[in-house]
């Protein structure tokens, strides 16, 4: 025979039986392996005594008198405390045992009667020995949990370090705009306040008129106020263009924060798209051929309005960009399918490609590969955060023939 349970095993086992012979054979058997022995005499008992004290594993009689093994079970693995508690049922071969119904009810196991000493021990021994792994598991698994929320909020703050520098220097390119025109009608107002001053002291009537006009010239003259004065628009529309910017970067920002209490609506597909398109339709209707291989059995997926828009738009608006900056005809195709529980949508076209040496990095924040002033690098960043919160997935192939972009939606 095998040696005794290992210490480090689970110790409490319940034996639930209204025949006290098999109550004492039990336990005996049990007690030699160095168990803690409890005993009740029906289903309704052990309920009570498991309430009282969660044992390791319960061995369960099947007909008993005021409830029977089926019914306690079925009770115990309806409560979330007790449902992890193994049961083995018991029960004589001559006795009717149904054991789909034991297995249906959260049994695991039966040991039949009249009991084998050795097969008693070994089915409790492999049983306890399986919660003894299961917990370990369990902790494991905690332990690993409690890393993968480390490595997360590690991989956040670093994301949010690369945002937030990112940010700031999209945003100061434009503020330096700004701040320098700034200072530069600063200093022309205060070159021609004398200008200003002289002029609001000049009244029709004036006798030394003539004296405060040639006064007015020199000033001009010295200032150079007429230079000043044609710079002054161009400086504006810097300081306007300089907030533009700002501004467009600040509402592009918007869609890495959503709002936990926003209500989900059931988003069409083929209507993003086709809104997608009907936004770009200036960009991609010279020259650019669309077509589109759309699946009739898309149904609407729950998300947030506007947001898929955004995605095809930005992915879309890429693809025109790549085309146009190749010779050849310029083709773009979107496709979808339903694929069991999800939806794929790709959108291919014949432009440029991406360059291998970029392309781990086209989904970073504020990454671009256009000229300063010509985009922020933010459409592909948030094109796939966007696919993110609806818990999808974005990727891309890319060659010197063109590109696809393949998301990919779970169907909830």
């Amino acid at each position: 025979m095998e040696d005794k349970l290992s210490k480090s095993q689970p110790g409490t086992v319940l034996i639930v039986d209204d025949n006290t012979e098999n109550l004492k054979v039990l336990t005996a058997i049990l007690k030699n392996e160095g168990l803690k022995i409890r005993v009740s005499m029906n289903g309704q008992a052990a309920l009570e005594s498991i309430e009282e004290e969660i044992p390791d594993l319960v061995l369960m009689d099947i007909q008993m008198p005021v409830m029977d093994g089926y019914e306690a079970c079925q009770r115990l693995k309806s409560h979330e405390q007790y449902k992890e508690i193994p049961v083995l049922f018991i029960s004589a071969m001559s006795d009717i045992f149904n054991k789909v119904k034991a297995f249906k009810v959260g049994g695991i196991d039966y040991i039949p009667k009249p009991f084998n000493n050795e097969e008693v021990i070994s089915r409790v021994r492999v049983h306890l020995g399986l919660k003894v792994k299961t917990m370990e598991l369990e902790k494991a698994l905690s332990s690993l949990q409690n890393l993968q929320d480390e490595l997360i909020q590690t991989e956040k703050m670093a994301s949010l370090g690369t945002l937030t520098a990112g940010i700031a220097h999209e945003i100061n390119n434009p503020l330096n705009f700004v701040i320098s025109s700034f200072h530069v009608l600063k200093n022309f107002y205060l070159e021609s306040q004398g200008i200003f001053q002289l002029i609001n002291t000049i009244k029709p009537d004036d006798k030394d008129l003539l004296e405060k006009v040639r006064e007015l010239e020199k000033l001009c003259e010295k200032s150079e106020f007429a230079h000043i004065t044609k710079l002054i628009p161009s400086v504006i529309d810097e300081i306007q263009n300089g907030n533009e910017r700002i501004d467009n970067i600040v509402k592009r920002l918007k869609f890495f924060i959503r709002d936990n209490n926003e209500t989900k609506v059931p988003v069409d597909i083929h209507e993003e798209i086709e809104s997608a398109l009907h936004t770009l339709h200036e960009e991609y209707e010279n020259g650019i051929e669309i077509s589109k291989d759309l699946a009739p059995n898309i149904p609407k997926i729950e998300g947030y309005d506007e947001m898929l828009h955004h995605v095809f738009f930005n992915l879309l608006s890429n693809a025109i960009n790549a085309i146009n900056d190749h010779d050849k005809p310029g083709k773009i195709k979107i496709k979808t399918r339903k694929i069991e529980r999800e939806v794929r949508i790709s959108i291919i076209d014949n432009g440029i490609g991406i360059p291998k040496r970029i392309l781990s990095k086209i989904f970073d924040p504020f990454f671009t590969t256009k000229e300063v002033g010509s985009g922020v690098g933010l459409g592909l960043s948030i094109s796939h955060g966007i696919v993110g919160i609806y818990e999808g997935n974005i990727e891309v192939k890319s060659n010197d023939k063109g590109s696809e972009f393949i998301i990919t939606l779970p169907i909830k």
